[in-house]
């Protein structure tokens, strides 16, 4: 009787129990090698965590803006916060929030539509350059008139030590009066008789 020889059987098997597992350790492999590359690509590449950026708070300070009091009749002290930098910087951030502050409210010192061209400080005066809008448009009257150039006067000289007087100048021209009452031709030193609020 022929003796029966085993052969190995479909699908890798040979002996009975015996696996190739050779395609296994090369799939296993492949899988560790793609991992490993993925990591290093996401490393190189901006996946790296970074610290959060540190926002710097931006040092301030506080002064006080000069406008009308709610009767009209002369000027109270607002607070308000500017940054902290050059001097020319902060004078122009506080004209600016004082023209803001009437554009808001028209009842307030600066005439509508006036904007600031330009600022200088020179030997403790501030020259104040102011469109032609700061003249034609203001209603007049004295007492208007008063509010209006010491609001500026004194926002610039009671809140900056290095200012002493002021010139307003409208469209770079020196003007004898604003609207016809109050000088304006000469530099101007603040008048705190005006602050009533």
């Amino acid at each position: 009787m022929a003796r029966k020889t085993s052969r190995p059987e479909r699908g890798g098997r040979g002996k009975k129990g015996d696996v190739r597992i050779g395609g296994v350790w090369g799939v296993l492999t492949a899988a560790f090698i793609t991992f490993a590359a993925g990591i290093i690509l996401i490393y190189i590449f901006g996946g790296r965590p970074f610290p959060p950026k540190r926002v710097e708070k931006i040092p301030a300070r506080e002064i006080n803006l000069y406008l009308s009091n709610a009767e009209g009749t002369g000027l109270k002290a607002e607070k308000h916060s500017i940054k902290k930098e050059a001097l020319s910087s902060e004078v122009k951030e506080a004209l600016g929030a004082l023209i803001g502050a009437s554009e808001k409210d028209p009842e307030h010192t600066i005439p509508k539509g006036t904007r600031l061209l330009s600022v200088k400080v020179e030997n403790t005066i501030a020259y104040v350059n102011l469109s032609r809008e700061f003249s034609a448009n203001h209603p007049g009257g004295s007492s208007a008139e008063l509010q209006t150039i010491y609001s500026i006067v004194n926002t610039l000289a009671l809140n900056f030590p290095e200012i002493k007087k002021v010139q307003l100048l409208i469209e770079g021209e020196v003007q004898d009066t604003l609207a016809g009452h109050i000088v304006i031709s000469i530099p101007l030193g603040p008048d705190r008789g005006l602050i009533k609020g």
